[in-house]
């Protein structure tokens, strides 16, 4: 009988049926799962409250089950179900979510609907280290870190008239009256019923506005340049074809440089180091939410082929010594040209030029991108971006959000231009003082890469980030990772390249054979070292002392690489490697980098979360997921280029020369000399 049955069962599994319809067996018999939860429904209503539409719902669904009508049937089968793999760190049980939401049935005057819940799972320290010890152990992690990362998910398809508060509300008395050692924890932004991702708020709809209008005002600019300039006497170019996307589109994939000054293999350097970011945010992001073997993935940081991803971290440096480069020496070939460059119009330039595309997508973020998909996944969606950036929004537009709350940063890869734009902004000093005092400039830039380094190694043996293992890499990226004073080695070191090349500017380096061979030789393998010790610092258990050195000398290291490969290119001693990085479509790829900077975790965000269920995760795949995340990317950045960037420059062009004279008219002690 079901009386002898229930006696004989465990009240906490037995409870969990009755109040989540959770089975993890599409066999268990629905007639008796309609007999437990009949039994048990004085409890469910002390908890509910017998006069809400939950507890009147959960009568008809008892009701309808007992009958085995398909929607209650149904919404037992939209469950999550405890899988295999659980001690390979399949921790993630989830439901079928488009079934779960089609279910809607009238029933007696009440409106019935499917909800899709995520419960995060909480289990005693004891239940979770018996589980995946082992593999802990062997990795040196701390428990405590990896239950923050690698969650238990419990997904229910329940009724919509039940909140998430009476959700929580059941289970608590669940928990207190069999004290059970299993913590559940509903919330209703967890929850999505039909038609929950198509609620605009007022931000939503202002937002489309601003869109609509962009959008109209980029079609006008088009329609104008292609209907009406084309046939006009007067082709001088206005203002009226800045938004224009065919004139833009004909720059963009045009292979001939704009400037006959330009370094063509920094284009080269500029495109694989934005894929190889883009690798690397790929592997990232394939967390504990998407994969159904986890322990592997802590286990994947120990494999040599691990190096080729964590050497993504240099793409970040290379980008840097890039930046300090030209800053330096864009400057001192403006000022050969005679071409005054006031300090208003200096840090215009450089704010004018990044600030509409990083706009742009932070009213994506706030206003759109929810919208834009649904799924199992999505809800996780919203603290990651919509409310981040209605919180922070203002330091990314400042640029300071790599010092300010960096836990919850809006557009989280804009930390870089944080970094890049409070660099560029005191600049102008080291410029002044190596226009007109080069020694004591380089003596200064000497003195600050001294002290960037000191403040790594002082601040890692400060806090004791011995390594990058899970335990300590949110620390080491707030406090070294992050901060601008300590990742500036890479662009003063950049900056003393465009010193050396101004110098040498117009004039022949005569190198010997065997040094160029050596040279070459040398950055391939100390390119490769640097890989490398990115895998000894993520694994090995070195010395604090070791692991503090280890960080600024590796970017150091690589920064001095990269100098190489830009001075031995430009002055006719790449050979085969400056004819490939100088290739025409990494010219045309160059223009629209920053545009892939920018849309790119977008892309790679957005097609995870929309997925219906977790993947096993290994090399090949990620791979692949790579070429597919990269290839979007340049499309979305390629569109981002040509609304925001491009029409930017354009207008900032036009408005630099109407007021040039009068910003030096107004403040002439500001001119760079």
């Amino acid at each position: 009988t079901v009386t002898a049955i229930e006696a004989n069962m465990n009240p906490q599994f037995l409870l969990l049926l009755l109040f989540f319809f959770h089975s993890t067996s599409a066999s268990i018999n629905y007639k008796f799962l309609a007999m437990l939860l009949r039994r048990h429904i004085k409890d469910i209503k002390n908890t509910v409250g017998n006069q809400t539409e939950c507890y009147k719902q959960i009568e008809i669904f008892q009701s309808d089950l007992a009958d085995a009508k398909l929607w209650p049937i149904t919404m037992l089968d939209a469950n999550g179900k405890l899988e295999s793999g659980i001690l390979g760190g399949n921790l993630a049980m989830v439901g079928q979510y488009d079934e779960c939401l089609g279910i809607i049935e009238n029933i007696n005057g009440s409106q019935i609907e499917g909800q899709y819940c995520t419960a995060l799972v909480e289990p005693s320290a004891t239940t979770y280290q018996c589980m995946i010890a082992d593999d802990l152990m062997s990795l040196n992690m701390d428990l405590s870190m990896v239950r923050k990362v690698v969650q238990f998910r419990l997904d229910i398809c329940t009724l919509a008239a039940c909140s998430a508060t009476q959700l929580q509300a059941m289970w608590d008395f669940i928990e207190n009256r069999y004290q059970v050692k299993l913590r559940l924890v509903f919330d209703q932004s967890r929850c999505a019923v039909k038609g929950t991702f198509d609620e605009y708020s007022a931000i939503d709809i202002a937002v489309l506005v601003i869109l609509s209008m962009l959008a109209l005002v980029v079609l006008s600019s088009t329609l104008y340049d292609v209907l009406l300039f084309r046939h006009l006497k007067d082709q001088e170019y206005n203002i009226g074809m800045a938004f224009s996307i065919y004139t833009n589109t004909k720059r963009l994939i045009s292979t001939r440089s704009t400037d006959p000054s330009s370094i063509t293999c920094i284009y080269g350097l500029r495109v694989i180091s934005m894929a190889w970011i883009v690798l690397g945010h790929t592997y990232l992001s394939h967390c504990h939410l998407f994969a159904s073997n986890n322990v592997y993935l802590l286990k994947w940081v120990k494999e040599d082929s691990t190096m080729f991803v964590m050497g993504a971290l240099s793409g970040v440096d290379t980008f840097l010594v890039i930046s300090g480069f030209l800053i330096v020496y864009v400057t001192a070939i403006a000022r050969e040209r005679g071409t005054p460059i006031h300090i208003l119009v200096f840090y215009g330039h450089r704010l004018v030029r990044l600030t509409p595309a990083l706009a742009g997508m932070i009213l994506v973020y706030v206003g759109v991108f929810s919208h834009l998909g649904d799924g199992p996944f999505w809800t996780m969606l919203d603290p990651l971006f919509k409310q981040n950036c209605l919180k922070n929004w203002w330091a990314t537009i400042l640029y300071i959000q790599n010092y300010y709350d960096e836990t919850k940063q809006c557009v989280i890869q804009a930390w870089y231009l944080s970094v890049d734009t409070q660099l560029y902004m005191v600049s102008p000093i080291l410029l002044m003082f190596l226009f007109k005092w080069p020694k004591t400039g380089l003596l200064l830039i000497l003195t600050l890469l001294c002290a960037c380094i000191a403040g790594n190694i002082k601040t890692a043996l400060h806090y004791d980030l011995t390594s990058w293992r899970l335990n300590e890499v949110f620390d080491f990226y707030n406090k070294i990772y992050l901060p601008t004073h300590l990742r500036a080695s890479p662009w003063l070191i950049g900056v003393v390249l465009g010193y050396i090349m101004i110098k040498f500017d117009n004039k022949p380096v005569h190198i010997r054979k065997g040094y160029v061979i050596a040279m070459w030789f040398s950055t391939l393998i100390i390119m490769l070292l640097i890989c490398y010790g990115y895998i000894i610092l993520t694994n090995h258990r070195i010395s604090v002392v070791m692991v503090a050195v280890m960080n600024p000398v590796i970017r150091v290291s690589w920064a001095i690489c990269i100098c190489w490969i830009i001075f031995a290119c430009t002055k006719g001693y790449g050979g085969c490697i400056s004819t490939f990085l100088s290739s025409p479509l990494f010219c045309v790829l160059s223009r629209i980098t920053y545009g892939i900077f920018i849309t790119h975790v977008f892309v790679i965000w957005f097609l995870l979360y929309r997925r219906r269920t977790h993947t096993y995760v290994d090399n090949f795949y990620q791979f692949q997921e790579f070429w597919g995340n990269y290839m979007i990317s340049i499309g979305l950045g390629f569109i981002w280029t040509l609304v925001f960037e491009s029409p930017a420059s354009i207008l900032q062009s036009v408005a630099k020369k109407k007021a040039a004279v009068w910003i030096q008219k107004l403040s002439p002690g500001l001119l760079l000399k």
